[in-house]
């Protein structure tokens, strides 16, 4: 996963040493909290991946240097995590509003319905398992209505304010171009180089 290793590493690299690497450790832990207030389930997996992943698990010095606070912080979202993850499907379920999806939530509940039997005993079709799966397909139709249902109604009243200004991008766009060059550089570099 390309943000994944985007995440891991922008926290190994960063700075010169385990007080700047925790420094990013935080910031990472802020953008997963932010992306589960956001119901962005998908883009949560990926950081939560890249957070708990081997590599970072091992900056000890960093990890030691990050505050309460955000050790929490991470011990909830991994909670979601757990196996088989029957918090994030109630997520997922009982989401107001916006919700992008984890991708694997859905596959599994895709998949589960799509490995019972085709036909019943006395050969009839299983309507049960096709009502099924159009629930499935209709929960997708309506998490995507819904996104693009609030941009369009927030489109015209974005304006900013103490909340959303640190997210102001500036016109010049250096700084699009630095994250973008990184990225590029970093999509190349294996698993095995981290």
């Amino acid at each position: 996963n390309s943000i994944c290793r985007w995440i891991q590493l922008s926290i190994l690299q960063y700075g010169h040493g385990s007080k700047d690497q925790s420094k990013m450790i935080k910031q990472m832990i802020l953008l997963a909290h932010a992306l589960l207030q956001w119901q962005d389930y998908n883009a949560l997996c990926a950081v939560h991946g890249a957070l708990v992943s081997t590599p970072i698990k091992r900056l000890e010095k960093a990890w030691l240097k990050v505050g309460k606070k955000y050790i929490k912080m991470i011990e909830a979202i991994s909670n979601l995590f757990q196996w088989n993850s029957p918090k994030l499907v109630e997520l997922h379920n009982s989401g107001k509003g916006p919700v992008i999806p984890h991708l694997g939530i859905v596959l599994k509940n895709v998949i589960s319905i799509e490995e019972s039997d085709e036909y019943k005993s006395d050969g009839t079709i299983n309507t049960h398992k096709m009502n099924l799966l159009a629930l499935q397909v209709e929960k997708l139709m309506n998490w995507q209505q819904r996104c693009s249902a609030v941009y369009a109604e927030d489109k015209p009243q974005r304006k900013l304010n103490k909340h959303n200004k640190q997210f102001v991008i500036p016109q010049n766009l250096v700084l699009q171009k630095l994250l973008h060059r990184d990225f590029c550089h970093q999509i190349n570099i294996s698993d095995d180089d981290i």
